[in-house]
């Protein structure tokens, strides 16, 4: 995860025999730095375009669109505390079936019983919900109990109140499946499997629990 901080609030505390500073960046980062001198002096340097402004006689707070490189000389310990948004990278999700499920005749079933995938980000209700932006590949088996021409299946999305479908496999194998392009999710997309099949027979309506759906960085 990398920090790019925006705030930097820097305040002087009492004088300490270490003549140390501590730099802690969120709650995940501690460092520890000496001073290079003994000056009543704080300077940073900047890695760009800073806007500055004075809260107190005793602290800075300085506004930066990217890191900060900051190099400090003083008689006093000092406490920097930098808060920042993590740039996120991929998210991947997905969902395994967890209990056999029996498929409509002649219409589109959604699959239910879907539990969270060993490694991945876990469902809400049998969707996957996304987390963070991005380009993903999806990736989809619906295994049924029986061979039937029109056993197909397809992934669904819901954004912003408007449902579409993302991809849809071939028809007529017992075992359906799916693997996408990239494909641009927004953060909030929903997703899930949908299963057909046209017959009145049991086997290939029945949908078993080898199923998932999931999704992977592009």
């Amino acid at each position: 995860m990398v920090l790019a901080p925006t705030a930097v609030t820097v305040g002087v505390a009492a004088v300490d025999s270490a003549v140390s500073m501590r730099v802690r960046v969120s709650t995940e980062y501690e460092t520890e730095v000496k001073m290079i001198d003994v000056e009543a002096a704080l300077e940073f340097a900047v890695l760009s375009t800073v806007t500055p402004s004075f809260d107190s006689v005793a602290s800075m707070r300085v506004t930066a669109a990217t890191g900060l490189a900051p190099v400090i000389t003083s008689t006093a310990s000092m406490v920097v505390t930098a808060s920042g948004t993590a740039a996120l990278g991929p998210y991947p999700m997905g969902m395994n079936k967890t209990a056999q499920q029996t498929a409509a005749n002649g219409a589109w079933t959604k699959n239910t019983s879907m539990g969270a995938r060993s490694g991945y980000g876990p469902p809400v209700s049998n969707e996957l919900v996304a987390q963070v932006a991005g380009s993903y590949k999806f990736y989809a088996l619906d295994a049924r109990n029986g061979d039937h021409s029109t056993n197909a299946c397809r992934i669904q999305r819901l954004r912003s109140g408007t449902t579409t479908t993302v991809a849809t496999s071939p028809s007529g194998a017992q075992n359906s499946t799916i693997t996408t392009g990239s494909v641009s999710v927004a953060v909030g997309d929903r997703f899930w499997l949908e299963s057909y099949v046209s017959t009145v027979g049991t086997a290939a309506r029945q949908i078993n629990t080898s199923t998932y759906l999931y999704f992977n960085a592009a």
